[in-house]
């Protein structure tokens, strides 16, 4: 009599296999958080070297570094973002129409073109309380006027420092949001 000799996975072997393809997917995964992460933090530090680059246009242009907010009407990061985008901070609070100064930051960065909105709809800068331009921009790009590292995040801004040192500070809080300047300006000097 011939057996027949049929061959099968055993439960044994059926676990090995499984555990090495679990393997195999935990390293990739890993993997290519790693890589993303990476890719991240190179943008983070690109986009810091491009406002800070416009921050210096900023200085050559108006003399000074865009200042804080009076009156706390707005944040430090809105008023970066306004003041590269072209409006000088004096006059984002006179009472005055505003006017718009070129823009200083590639409109990528900006994500928006802001050639491609209507400036006559501009508000007047004395009308809801001094912050009608972050409300007209708010309500214009949908999301708060600031830039935004790659976490989704704001950039930091700082002028006049809290530190009593000179210049400005700029730097993202990096992929936790919570690592106080993990990418300054400092970082790429």
């Amino acid at each position: 009599m011939k057996r027949s000799h049929r061959r099968a996975f055993t439960l044994l072997e059926t676990l090995v296999v499984l555990g090495i393809i679990g393997v195999l997917l935990t390293l990739f995964f890993k993997g290519f958080h790693f890589v993303v992460e990476k890719k991240n933090i190179k943008k983070a530090k690109l986009e810091i070297v491009a406002i800070k680059t416009a921050l210096e246009n900023y200085y050559l242009h108006h003399g000074d570094y865009p200042i804080s907010c009076e009156n706390k009407i707005c944040t430090n990061e809105e008023i970066l973002f306004l003041s590269l985008a072209g409006f000088k901070h004096d006059e984002i609070f006179s009472d005055s129409k505003i006017v718009r100064h070129p823009n200083l930051i590639p409109s990528n960065l900006m994500n928006f073109d802001l050639d491609s909105f209507d400036m006559s709809n501009i508000p007047d800068s004395n009308h809801q309380g001094g912050n009608s331009i972050a409300l007209w921009f708010m309500e214009t790009l949908g999301r708060d006027p600031a830039f935004l590292d790659p976490w989704g995040k704001k950039y930091v801004y700082e002028y006049p420092r809290e530190d009593g040192e000179s210049g400005f500070l700029l730097y993202s809080m990096g992929p936790d949001g919570r690592t106080e300047r993990e990418f300054s300006q400092d970082d790429l000097n």
